[in-house]
């Protein structure tokens, strides 16, 4: 971008010569942590023989390959995860009985910046002054790509229905609470 002050096409001596690369940054590239670039410059001398160095953050003037240390640059991971969980109700009876069915919905969207894996989700419910009990999510959508891993804006869903007891009634409602 800039140094060939009289335009030869050649590194003068005192010259200094800039290049300036952008590079688009992956995923891959955000949930390793980070990465390294290493550049070399080769000229030709005099003699019409190739020189070849490496680029290191402080200046490397040692030729050949190994020599040079790339620039590192550290990605900060910032893991997020909003899970949600809404109750569906609008199929109860007026008033409520025993048999009706709650539908649980529940929702994890990968809000963070990298990619989550090894997903499992727990489910469990109280009634009003009881003992909890487990439930079984099933999962029904939102890995677009199948590789199991709640990619970065990616939404899961999974659904479980549980059917009121009498003694869900009598004991005044539910707690349910989800884990992803």
């Amino acid at each position: 971008s800039s140094g060939d002050s009289d335009s030869d096409s050649a590194i003068d001596v005192g010259e200094t010569w800039t290049w300036t690369v952008s590079y688009t940054l992956t995923q891959s590239d955000i949930d390793a942590g980070g990465l390294t670039n290493l550049a070399t410059v080769t000229v030709q001398d005099p003699s019409n023989n190739s020189i070849s160095v490496e680029s290191s953050s402080s200046g490397n003037t040692t030729s050949g390959t190994g020599n040079g240390s790339g620039t590192s640059t550290t990605l900060t991971a910032s893991p997020q995860l909003t899970v949600t969980k809404t109750a569906n109700t609008s199929g109860f009876s007026s008033p409520v009985v025993a048999g009706d069915i709650i539908t649980y919905t529940i929702t994890a969207e990968n809000t963070g910046n990298v990619v989550l894996d090894t997903v499992s989700i727990a489910d469990s419910q109280t009634p009003t002054g009881g003992s909890a009990s487990s439930l079984t999510p099933t999962y029904s959508s939102g890995d677009s790509d199948s590789d199991s891993a709640i990619d970065v804006g990616e939404t899961w869903t999974w659904t479980v229905s549980y059917t009121l007891t009498q003694s869900d009634i009598d004991a005044g409602g539910l707690t349910n609470l989800a884990t992803v």
